[in-house]
């Protein structure tokens, strides 16, 4: 499905404790990464994860976050204050109204 990152509705459960029928959809460019963590409230969901991989395209960084089972891709403008390193701790954050059924 094109450059979403798509999540069974488990998967989903599983760090937004919402109970689901259908599938999400998160674009890769509306996770915000830092190596500081984010609080989750009622407008975004924080996650904590591990970088396992990640790939250039021009001035865009992509990196393959493991957070507890649920790979995520994070898709990034080349800015050299916010790089991180295969095996690297990173904290992700996105807006739920960003999370679309599928």
């Amino acid at each position: 499905m094109g450059n979403y990152n798509v999540l069974a509705p488990e998967q989903f459960k599983q760090f937004s404790g919402r109970t689901i029928e259908a599938s999400i959809a998160i674009r890769p460019e509306v996770i915000d990464s830092s190596k500081i963590p984010f609080e989750p409230d009622e407008e975004r969901y924080a996650l904590h994860g591990k970088i396992v991989d990640q790939s250039t395209s021009g001035n865009i960084l992509s990196y393959y976050v493991d957070c507890s089972g649920i790979n995520l891709r994070v898709d990034e403008l080349y800015r050299s204050f916010n790089l991180f390193k295969v095996g690297e701790d990173v904290h992700l954050s996105f807006e739920k109204r960003n999370c679309l059924e599928v």
